[in-house]
């Protein structure tokens, strides 16, 4: 008997994925037929709450760039272990139920995990850096077999300072540069693959990062020009990435404080028709000249939160936990005579930077809009030193002493 496995994909959101080795064969393996769908859930239900933007960032089969399936096994000496995986490279387009149909053979019997994971063109896999184990490696359907799917993890890719940065972060061997990452999705299901069987799945994709929006209103610094030595930096960013299902995968509890992911370039014109962000010219409003947000930027973040976090009720949403919230600090160069936040004037013509935490979460598949107004003039220096809560309670004032002293004074 002839024996494959068909799977279907339908788009929830689209991910980026790693590179693999082109001109691979599957070895035989001795396998039953087995069909997964992939649904594409609400491609633009990307925000949870309302927000003063309306633009969301258009998720369709024209932008997914790689594929890649992962069935683990779930019971045994086989749970966790990875049995089969395969890489496709979509293209664009999908039938008419807005799903795509891959064929394959011999896939092994059992029950399994079905972990599935796509990456779109906007930002790339190689913006990240994916590990099997300790080692960092390309992800392909060899590599990966009879690996736990535990020991497979993303991270973001280190990069480099740009130079008009000061020496705090550029001169600090433990401040590490990293580049904003790829767009990751993921979608998972538990199958049963038998002999004989019409083996069909159905597995929905979701994003597993964040989008922060971020909205610079200038206030009176409109001597420094934000289109030269601009930077956003943003600090606490977490570990891993994980891709197993359920709790056992997504960001990792632990956040590298010293760690820095970096952007260049604000906008300063909502986004035209057609360049990402849909054909609907009255869907595409981020500035607000009237309250004074003049330039923005979308920033692909991991969340800084876990699932298992994000599981209970009574803990989900709302601020991140310590040093998990966001550092962001935004630079611009400034002009001689530049006053600065302590008063004192800029001696020559020279970077200036302004900084905050964002304390509340950035959940998956959220946009997270960072509406920032600069107050002061800024600094000359990133922070280095870590911002920590402090709580103060101010008592009830103290009645008067009713123990009433007398001065006795003669003039």
């Amino acid at each position: 008997m002839r024996k494959k496995m068909i799977l279907m994909w339908s788009l929830c959101a689209a991910m980026t994925f790693s590179a693999c080795t082109e001109n691979e064969e599957a070895p035989v393996v001795k396998g039953v037929d087995f069909a997964i769908q992939l649904k594409f859930d609400g491609a633009n239900k990307t925000r949870a709450e309302v927000t003063k933007t309306n633009a969301i960032p258009v998720t369709s089969w024209d932008i997914i760039e790689k594929v890649q399936f992962f069935l683990y096994g779930t019971t045994g000496a086989d749970a966790g272990v990875v049995k089969f995986s395969s890489v496709e490279t979509p293209g664009s387009g999908a039938d008419v139920s807005g799903s795509k149909k891959y064929t394959y053979t011999s896939v092994p019997e059992g029950t399994y995990t079905l972990v599935a994971i796509a990456s779109t063109t906007k930002g790339k896999m190689e913006n990240v850096t994916s590990y099997v184990g300790t080692s960092a490696a390309d992800w392909t359907k060899f590599n990966v077999l009879d690996k736990n799917i535990s020991s497979l993890s993303m991270t973001h890719k280190a990069t480099t300072f740009p130079s008009f940065l000061s020496s705090e972060y550029t001169g600090a061997t433990d401040v590490k540069a990293f580049s904003e990452p790829a767009e990751i999705f993921m979608g998972s299901t538990t199958v049963q693959v038998q002999g004989n069987t019409a083996n069909i799945a159905t597995v929905t994709l979701k994003r597993e990062v964040s989008l922060m929006r971020v909205r610079l209103n200038i206030g009176g610094n409109s001597d420094v020009n934000f289109a030269a030595n601009n930077a956003i930096l943003i600090r606490h960013l977490p570990k891993e990435m994980k891709i197993a299902d359920g709790n056992d995968g997504g960001v990792s509890a632990i956040s590298v404080t010293r760690n820095v992911q970096i952007a260049t370039g604000l906008n300063t014109a909502n986004p035209a028709v057609n360049t990402g962000y849909g054909s609907d010219a009255t869907k595409l409003s981020i500035l607000n000249t009237a309250e004074g947000f003049t330039m923005w930027k979308d920033i692909i973040v991991f969340p800084n939160s876990t699932r298992a976090v994000e599981a209970v009720a009574a803990t989900a949403g709302g601020n991140a936990d310590g040093l998990r919230r966001y550092l962001i600090a935004v630079s611009g160069k400034a002009q001689a005579g530049h006053i600065l936040a302590d008063g004192t004037p800029l001696d020559a013509d020279g970077t200036v930077y302004w900084y905050g935490i964002v304390p509340e979460k950035f959940l998956p598949n959220q946009i997270r809009e960072v509406n920032i107004t600069l107050n002061t003039g800024g600094y000359t220096e990133l922070p280095v030193n870590e911002f920590g809560d402090l709580d103060i309670t101010v008592s009830t004032p103290m009645n008067w002493d009713n123990n009433i002293v007398t001065s006795t004074v003669n003039m």
